[in-house]
């Protein structure tokens, strides 16, 4: 990848708001963005999670083609697949190392054409956000029981005070629980046979793996913010999560048109990050264009993986 190439990610809105969206004309958006990943003025890093949220959409064919098309080969390896490779390693994969083999990628080339598959991983993906819901459901549970039991909160009588709950879940994020949660998801790892077992127990989860943490604290964010401020889970808070625990680590910029999920991020410190809109992105990659000297045009021909 190029040193000048803007790394960017592009959440699942993102993607079906340039396949159908009804604000601007998305077209020459498209034809920008292919024209900058030619050229390495801009890298799309993909992932694997974008492509199964929008399984389900009717804009799920359309949206394939153009994503194998503007990503090429920056495919990320899946969530769990990157965890237990930066633990193996012990930190952030270096530059050529997230990303999905060739021969897989050759698997995603034929991927929307076996309509079966395509079913089967839209049920996974209402499966999984499911899950999702009920684990966050006991997870703000254990929360608020584990906030009876300090100073935080007062005990007793199950109505809780709105600005009192509210103090309580501040205080409990701001004590810092990522690195706590981050252990309870190794040592589950270790007795799955992902990971050996530390010797430190796991000293510092941070640095050891940062996709897990950026994971972790996104999920506790959530929570704070679903008990504190009563904000509803939602079924799309899994894959959020897990698209900003790509971008956080993997990417310089974010682009998301969900405010709710870019107003989290924007919450969470330790990265440089960037979140932007569409017609953001879309502006910026005109000025590089004009700091490159490159001349905008159509773009008619298809891009191909180079190792083909």
């Amino acid at each position: 990848m190029p040193d000048r190439a803007v790394r960017v990610f592009l959440d699942s809105n993102v993607v079906g708001d340039l396949i159908d969206w009804d604000r601007t004309d998305p077209a020459p958006i498209r034809e920008q963005l292919l024209q900058a990943t030619r050229s390495g003025v801009i890298c799309v890093v993909g992932s694997l999670e974008v492509l199964s949220e929008l399984a389900g959409a009717r804009c799920f064919r359309s949206a394939n083609d153009f994503l194998l098309e503007l990503v090429n080969r920056w495919w990320m390896l899946p969530l769990l697949e990157r965890i237990i490779q930066e633990v193996a390693r012990g930190g952030q994969l270096p530059e050529e190392e997230p990303y999905l083999s060739r021969e897989l990628r050759r698997e995603l080339k034929h991927f929307r054409e076996r309509q079966e598959k395509v079913r089967t991983l839209a049920k996974e993906v209402r499966e999984r956000a499911e899950k999702y819901k009920a684990d966050s459901e006991k997870a703000r549970a254990e929360v608020i029981a584990h906030l009876r039991t300090t100073s935080l909160l007062p005990g007793g009588g199950s109505h809780l005070p709105a600005d009192a709950l509210r103090n309580a879940m501040w205080a409990w994020w701001k004590a810092g629980h990522v690195a706590e949660w981050c252990r309870d998801m190794l040592d589950a790892g270790v007795s799955r046979k992902w990971f050996a077992q530390s010797k430190d127990h796991w000293a510092d989860p941070k640095s050891l793996s940062p996709t897990l943490w950026a994971y972790m604290s996104y999920r506790l964010l959530r929570i704070a913010l679903e008990v504190g401020e009563g904000r509803g889970i939602q079924p799309s808070d899994e894959y959020d999560a897990r698209h900003y625990s790509a971008a956080a680590v993997y990417a310089d910029v974010l682009v998301t048109e969900d405010r709710g999920f870019s107003k989290i991020c924007e919450k969470l410190e330790g990265t440089d990050l960037e979140i932007i809109g569409l017609l953001e992105l879309h502006a910026r990659v005109e000025a590089m264009f004009k700091r490159a000297g490159i001349r905008p045009r159509p773009v008619e021909e298809k891009v191909h993986d180079s190792e083909h």
